[in-house]
C-alpha cells in the first residue's frame, strides 16, 4: 500500500483545489521556509483525523480553513482528500484504491468521507489502524518529533514500536471492550438500579395488588355479609313489619276510636260549651225572669191575699146583702100579702121603691165586686202560670246541668286515662331512650375499638411497608453484589485468557498427561507465576521483578530443561518455550526474596532471581519500588512494570478478584440472611396484620350492628317521645274551663234556691 494523491482546497494556504500525485519510491518536496511545506503533511495529519489545533500549529480548528487575502475573499470551507493505491490486502477490503476525505466549515461542522460515502471518524480511524497510518503513529512526523520520539521514555516508545508491530488494532479492540465492559457495568449498574427501582415499585404495586385483592375479597364477603345480614335484617323487619303492622292496625282502629271520641268529646265539649253559653244566658236570663216573677209572685200572693179578704169581706157584705134581700124579700112578702088585705099602696109603693134602690145599689155594688173577683182571679191564674212555667225551665236546666255533669265525668274519665297513656307513654320514652343511650355507648364503644384497631392496622401496614423496603433494600445490595461479583468473575474470566496479540505458550504441552516431551516423574515443577505469594504490598515489584521470566517454566535439571526445548523447537516451533532449572540459592538479607514466600522445590530458584533486587526508591544499586519501578544499577534507564498481561500478574489478579468475589459472596450471604429475617418480619407483620385487619372488620361490623341498634332506639325513642307530646296535648284539650265550671255551679246554686 502506498499514498498515491493528495488533493486540497481551502486548507491553510491552498486556496485553490491542488493535487499532488506520489508515485511508488521515495518523494521530497523542497522549498523555502514559509512556502506551505509543512501544510502538506498538517493536511496529511488532518485528514487522518487530527482533533487538536495545537498539532496544526492553530489556535483554533476554524484556522486551517482559507482566511483570504488583500486580493481574495476568505473561504468557508476546506477540504483534503488521501488517496491509496494496492490497499486491498493491507487495509482488509475489495478495493484497489481507497480515498478518505475531511470537510470541515466555519460554523464548527466536519464531515468524513470513505470513497466519497459519508462516514464516521472511528471508521477512518479503525479502517488505518494497526498499519502505520495515523496521526499518532510513526508514518506522519512533524518538526521536532523526531527527537521527541528519540529522548522520549520507554514507556512512549512502546506506542511507536507498537504501531510497528501492527499491535495498536488488537489493543484498540481490547480498549474498546474494557470500555464496552466499563460501558455495560455502568449500564448494568443503571440496570440495577432500575431493576432496584422497578423492583421497589414492584413491591409497592405487588403491596397495592394484595391490598386490592384483599379489598376485593373483603369486599365480596362484606357483600356476602351484607346481604346474609340484609336477609335476616329483612326477615327480621318482615317480622317486625308484620308486628307492627298489626300493632299498626291496633294503634290505627285506637287512634280512629280516639280520634272519633275526641272529635265526639270536641262536638261534645263544643256543644256542652254552646249550651253552658245558652244557659249562662237564659240562666242570666232566667235569672231575670225569675226576679221578676219572684216579685210578681209576691205581689200576686199580696193581691191574692188582699182579694181573698175583698173576697171574704165581699161574701160577708154579700151574705148581709142577700140575708138584706132575703129579709126585703120576706117584707115584700109580707106586704104583698099585707097586700092582700089592701093595704095603701102609696105607702107600699114608696117603700118598694126604696127598696128597689137599694136592691139596686146592692145589686150594683155585688157586680163591681163580682168583677174586681174575677180580675183578682184572672191575675192570680196568671201567677199561676208564669209560675209553671218557672217551674217548667228549672227542670229543664237541671236536666241540661245533669247533663253537663255527666259530660265532665266523662272527660274527666277520659283525661285519666289519657293521663295514664302519657304516663305509660313517658315510661316507654324512659325505657326506649336508655335503651338508645346503651346503644350509643356500645356504638362509641365499638367504633372505639374499630379505630384503635385502623390505626394499628395503618402501624402495622407502615412497618410491614418500612420492612418490604429493607428487604427491597437487600435484594438490592444482593443484586448489586451478584453484578459486582459477575463483573469480578467476568474480569477473571477475560484474565485467564490470553492476552490479544500474544504469542501462544508451548508450556502449556507440558501438563499434557500423554508426555509429549518425554520427560521423567518430578522432572517439571511447574510455571514460575505459581512459584510465589507475595503481600499485597510487594505484589507490583515480584511482577516488575519477574515479568522477564512470568512465561517461564521451572525444570529440575538442565537435562530435562534442554530437552523440552529441543522437542518444542522440533514440534511447535510457531509457539514460544521459557524454561528456568531449579538451582540452588540464598537471598542476601534485605533483598526482596526474603520478604517473598516461595512453594516448595521454588526456594532457590526464587532466591536467586529475586535476590540481587531490594525494595527502595532509587537507591544504590537495583531496587525496585513497591509500585514496580525498576531503578538499574547502571542509572541510565528506568522501566514501569507491564500492564499485567504475564501469567503472574495474572494469577495474582485472578486471586484477588478471587478474593473479592469470595468477600462479595459473604457478604451476599450475609445479605440473604438479613433478607431472610427481613421476610421472617414482614410475613410476621403480615400475620399480625390480617390478624388486626380481621379484628378491625369485627369491630366495624359490630360498629354498623350497633349504629343500627342506635337509628332504631333513637326513631323508637322519638316515636315515643312523640306519642307522648301527643298524649298531653290531647290531655290539655280535654280540660275543662274554670268559666264552665263556674257557671255550672252558680246555676246549681240558683237551682238550689
Amino acid at each position: 500500500m502506498y499514498l498515491k494523491a493528495l488533493e486540497i482546497q481551502g486548507f491553510k494556504s491552498f486556496a485553490d483545489r491542488t493535487r499532488l500525485t506520489f508515485e511508488p519510491g521515495m518523494i521530497a518536496i523542497v522549498g523555502p521556509n514559509g512556502c506551505g511545506k509543512s501544510n502538506v503533511s498538517d493536511a496529511i495529519r488532518w485528514v487522518l483525523g487530527e482533533q487538536r489545533p495545537s498539532a496544526l500549529r492553530c489556535a483554533k480548528m476554524q484556522d486551517v480553513i482559507f482566511n483570504g487575502t488583500d486580493a481574495r475573499k476568505p473561504l468557508g470551507m476546506a477540504e483534503v482528500t488521501l488517496v491509496f493505491a494496492d490497499c486491498e490486502q493491507a487495509l482488509g477490503t475489495e478495493y484497489d484504491e481507497v480515498s478518505i476525505a475531511r470537510r470541515a466549515y466555519r460554523d464548527g461542522a466536519n464531515a468524513y468521507f470513505l470513497n466519497k460515502t459519508p462516514c464516521r471518524l472511528k471508521d477512518i480511524q479503525r479502517l488505518f489502524m494497526g498499519t502505520g497510518v495515523g496521526t499518532t503513529s510513526y508514518s506522519v512526523l512533524a518538526q521536532g518529533q523526531i527527537d521527541a520520539i528519540l529522548s522520549s521514555r520507554p514507556e512512549d516508545r512502546r506506542a511507536v514500536f507498537e504501531e510497528a508491530a501492527g499491535v495498536t488494532k488488537f489493543r484498540a479492540d481490547r480498549r474498546e471492550a474494557l470500555r464496552k465492559i466499563e460501558q455495560t457495568e455502568e449500564n448494568l449498574t443503571r440496570l440495577s438500579d432500575i431493576l432496584r427501582e422497578l423492583r421497589r415499585q414492584a413491591n409497592q404495586l405487588q403491596r397495592q395488588a394484595e391490598k386490592a385483592e384483599q379489598a376485593r375479597a373483603l369486599r365480596t364477603e362484606l357483600r356476602g355479609l351484607d346481604l346474609a345480614l340484609a336477609k335476616r335484617q329483612a326477615a327480621a323487619l318482615e317480622e317486625a313489619i308484620a308486628a307492627q303492622g298489626l300493632r299498626l292496625a291496633e294503634a290505627a282502629n285506637r287512634i280512629l276510636s280516639i280520634q272519633a271520641e275526641a272529635e265526639a268529646g270536641e262536638r261534645a265539649i263544643a256543644s256542652a260549651n254552646a249550651r253552658i253559653q245558652a244557659g249562662e244566658d237564659a240562666i242570666a236570663k232566667l235569672s231575670e225572669e225569675a226576679a221578676a216573677s219572684a216579685a210578681r209572685h209576691s205581689r200576686a200572693q199580696e193581691i191574692i191575699q188582699t182579694n181573698l179578704a175583698r173576697i171574704a169581706e165581699y161574701r160577708a157584705w154579700a151574705e148581709g146583702q142577700a140575708h138584706e134581700l132575703e129579709a126585703a124579700r120576706r117584707r115584700l112578702e109580707e106586704g104583698e100579702r099585707e097586700q092582700g088585705q089592701e093595704p095603701d099602696p102609696e105607702d107600699f109603693e114608696d117603700e118598694r121603691e126604696t127598696l128597689q134602690n137599694l136592691l139596686d145599689d146592692a145589686q150594683d155594688a155585688f157586680d163591681a165586686r163580682k168583677a174586681a173577683l174575677d180580675a183578682a182571679r184572672a191575675e192570680l191564674q196568671e201567677a199561676r202560670d208564669a209560675l209553671a212555667d218557672c217551674d217548667r225551665r228549672q227542670l229543664a236546666w237541671q236536666q241540661a246541668l245533669a247533663k253537663a255533669d255527666a259530660g265532665r265525668e266523662a272527660r274527666l274519665l277520659k283525661r285519666e286515662r289519657l293521663a295514664a297513656e302519657a304516663a305509660e307513654a313517658e315510661r316507654l320514652r324512659d325505657e326506649r331512650t336508655a335503651a338508645r343511650d346503651a346503644a350509643q355507648a356500645e356504638a362509641e364503644a365499638n367504633r372505639q375499638t374499630a379505630d384503635e384497631a385502623r390505626e394499628d392496622v395503618i402501624a402495622l401496614d407502615e412497618d410491614r411497608s418500612f420492612a418490604a423496603d429493607d428487604v427491597a433494600q437487600a435484594q438490592a445490595r444482593q443484586a448489586k453484589r451478584r453484578q459486582e461479583r459477575a463483573a469480578i468473575e467476568a474480569r477473571r474470566d477475560l484474565l485467564s485468557r490470553p492476552a490479544p496479540g500474544e504469542r501462544p505458550d508451548a508450556g502449556r504441552r507440558l501438563m499434557d498427561p500423554a508426555n509429549p516431551f518425554g520427560l521423567a516423574p518430578g522432572d517439571l515443577l511447574g510455571p514460575l507465576a505459581e512459584a510465589v505469594d507475595p503481600p499485597p504490598g510487594l505484589r507490583r515489584a515480584v511482577e516488575a521483578v519477574l515479568a522477564p521470566w512470568a512465561h517461564a517454566w521451572v525444570m529440575r535439571t538442565p537435562e530435562s530443561a534442554r530437552r523440552a526445548l529441543d522437542v518444542a523447537a522440533e514440534r511447535w516451533p510457531e509457539e514460544s518455550l521459557q524454561v528456568l532449572v531449579a538451582q540452588e540459592g540464598v537471598a542476601p538479607e534485605g533483598a526482596l526474596a526474603a520478604q517473598v514466600p516461595a512453594k516448595p522445590g521454588f526456594e532457590g530458584l526464587v532466591a536467586r532471581l529475586l535476590g540481587g533486587w531490594t525494595v527502595g526508591d532509587a537507591a544504590a544499586g537495583a531496587c525496585v519500588s513497591p509500585d514496580g519501578t525498576l531503578y538499574y544499577k547502571e542509572g541510565g534507564g528506568l522501566r514501569a512494570v507491564g500492564d499485567g498481561a504475564d501469567p503472574l500478574a495474572r494469577r495474582l489478579a485472578c486471586e484477588e478478584l478471587d478474593a473479592q468475589a469470595e468477600a462479595l459472596l459473604h457478604e451476599e450471604q450475609a445479605e440473604e440472611h438479613a433478607i431472610a429475617e427481613a421476610q421472617a418480619c414482614m410475613d410476621a407483620l403480615g400475620t399480625r396484620l390480617r390478624e388486626t385487619q380481621r379484628t378491625l372488620e369485627k369491630a366495624q361490623r359490630a360498629a354498623n350492628q350497633a349504629e343500627g341498634v342506635l337509628t332504631a332506639a333513637a326513631r323508637d325513642a322519638d316515636a315515643a317521645e312523640a306519642r307522648r307530646a301527643e298524649l298531653l296535648a290531647e290531655l290539655d284539650m280535654t280540660k275543662v274551663p274554670k268559666a264552665n265550671e263556674d257557671v255550672a255551679a252558680a246555676l246549681a246554686r240558683i237551682l238550689a234556691c
